[in-house]
């Protein structure tokens, strides 16, 4: 089987991913609020929003952000933080954004962003673990010319692993929430009689929070991390090994 068609099967047999780990992966992006003032339109990257206030609004957000000064890029290319004046809040999910009035945007070509995601996924009696490669274009435009700026992420499959191969899931809490409801995961006391010692297991033995490990914090992830061992994982022994490479660094 050729690189081709072993990707043609990959792309067959993945998961796709639902609406709701899509929507999971646009928050992953930085987010916009484009804005025309002189027609009180608005579109929102972070909720998907595209909306027309109306000149008699009651809503204090929509008129603040309406009219909150346009941002313009650093020229660096690093960071993206708004400074303190221009900090402004979506007015329907509460997301920090960047404002930008389209009239001061461009082509907006200098916006397109990227992110790598990793997916979760128990799937046909099976854990899967998917890499997908996410890109984020504000430049495009559609039939009638106006511009396309609510759009979710585009995401291509890089790769797919499912239980049979994996032994390791590292996870934050949403992840760790959803497959231990699942009974995914075995217990780490049963790898190695020392893991009961452990700071960071769960009651069950099942999780163990790894996020104050000098690899964790080294890596730079911004929340909890955790780690579970999958159950009938092939290499076990492995996957103890690896637990011990991370509390003895």
């Amino acid at each position: 089987m050729d690189e081709k068609e072993r990707a043609s099967k990959l792309e067959r047999l993945a998961p796709k991913p639902t609406a709701q780990e899509m929507e999971a992966v646009n928050g992953l992006f930085r987010h916009f609020l484009f804005k025309r003032c002189g027609k009180g339109e608005i579109w929102t990257t972070c909720c998907r929003r595209h909306t027309f206030v109306k000149p008699d609004t009651d809503n204090a957000d929509e008129l603040r952000a309406l009219h909150a000064p346009h941002t313009p890029e650093p020229r660096n290319g690093w960071g993206h933080s708004p400074t303190g004046k221009r900090r402004c809040r979506c007015p329907y999910c509460g997301a920090e954004v960047t404002v930008k009035e389209l009239r001061y945007s461009g082509g907006r070509a200098n916006l397109w962003s990227f992110r790598r995601a990793v997916i979760l996924r128990q799937w046909r009696g099976a854990l899967w673990a998917t890499a997908w490669d996410c890109d984020k274009n504000y430049s495009r435009v559609g039939m009638n010319g106006e511009p396309v700026l609510t759009e979710l992420p585009e995401m291509k499959l890089l790769g797919a692993v499912s239980a049979q191969r994996l032994d390791v899931v590292l996870m934050d809490e949403y992840a760790r929430d959803r497959l231990l409801a699942d009974d995914y995961f075995l217990d780490l006391r049963t790898l190695d009689a020392s893991f009961h010692a452990l700071s960071g297991l769960n009651a069950g033995g099942t999780v163990l929070d790894i996020s104050d490990t000098p690899f964790v914090r080294q890596a730079g992830f911004s929340g909890k991390v955790y780690l579970g061992v999958v159950q009938n994982a092939p290499h076990p022994e492995r996957a103890a090994a690896y637990i011990h490479y991370l509390f003895q660094r």
